[in-house]
């Protein structure tokens, strides 16, 4: 128990009530000495009485909103392994982010992980933000030749495992809370977990790629998803999905256990319309 993050969870702001019930879970049950915080999803629904849907919803929520990291890979190390998750309130002159508003940047260990799953800012292990360059003093500057827009924009380009290298030593998360990807998700209708699966396929395919270079590999990654080009699941003519047999494939690989079906139904784009 950590009486620390005890006394701080009553601090902030957040609803609704269950997803708050979640924080305070995670702040009873963190170690005051080691920090340490791993429990399984399954575990965080049973214990605050909600179901492995609501309880993985609110943990994906919190590390959205700042107040929780998930440390390591987007599953704790070993994929069959739960997540280990830091309070970010909790830390050294930390102030309590409220729920709504920007998550407070705070200094990340270096991991050498992700989660992919997504603050925009870490990434898994097996394949969760602005890179920590030096800044150049006035003097140096002014001896720096100015670069063309071609150049800078051909400078601002990388490859993906040149990128994925940079925010990785910079402590930063690569999909785990980049919003854009979660606001698609909610919106399609589609589990966290294949967002997981598809950022795993994604990085696949891309990390021993060097003809290819991209100034936002992020955007890149929404754009695969929102066009179905990782094939991880399947859409029907009734707005659900379902998880492909690649999906599949990959789950069994990766030893995790995901949803074969999504629960929501995309309304109809004509709803109103005729």
């Amino acid at each position: 128990m950590s009486n620390t993050a005890l006394m701080a969870v009553w601090r902030i702001e957040v609803r609704p009530a269950a997803k708050k019930l979640v924080l305070v879970y995670f702040s009873d049950r963190m170690s005051e000495r080691t920090g340490q915080l791993n429990p399984s999803v399954s575990t965080v629904a049973k214990d605050c009485g909600l179901s492995e849907k609501q309880a993985r919803r609110y943990i994906h929520e919190l590390v959205a909103d700042g107040l929780v990291e998930a440390d390591g890979n987007h599953r704790g190390g070993d994929p069959r392994t739960s997540k280990n998750y830091r309070l970010t309130f909790v830390d050294q002159g930390a102030t309590p982010p409220t729920h709504g508003s920007p998550p407070q940047k705070l200094p990340l260990p270096s991991t050498g992980g992700d989660h992919s799953h997504p603050r925009e800012g870490t990434p898994p292990a097996h394949g969760s933000l602005i890179s920590k360059e030096p800044v150049m003093n006035q003097k140096e500057a002014q001896g720096k030749p100015a670069l063309s827009a071609k150049q800078s924009k051909k400078k601002a380009e990388l490859t993906f495992a040149a990128w994925y290298t940079q925010i990785t030593e910079a402590g930063e998360k690569a999909i785990s809370t980049y919003a854009p990807v979660l606001n698609f998700a909610e919106q399609v209708g589609l589990p966290l977990e294949w967002i997981d699966l598809a950022w795993q396929q994604f990085k696949r395919d891309h990390i021993a790629r060097t003809d290819k270079q991209q100034a936002d590999w992020r955007l890149t990654f929404l754009n695969y998803c929102r066009k179905g080009w990782l094939n991880v699941w399947k859409a029907r003519r009734d707005g659900t999905f379902y998880l492909s047999d690649a999906g599949v494939m990959l789950a069994k690989e990766l030893g995790v256990d995901v949803p074969n079906e999504s629960q929501a139904q995309t309304p109809s784009l004509l709803a109103g319309c005729i």
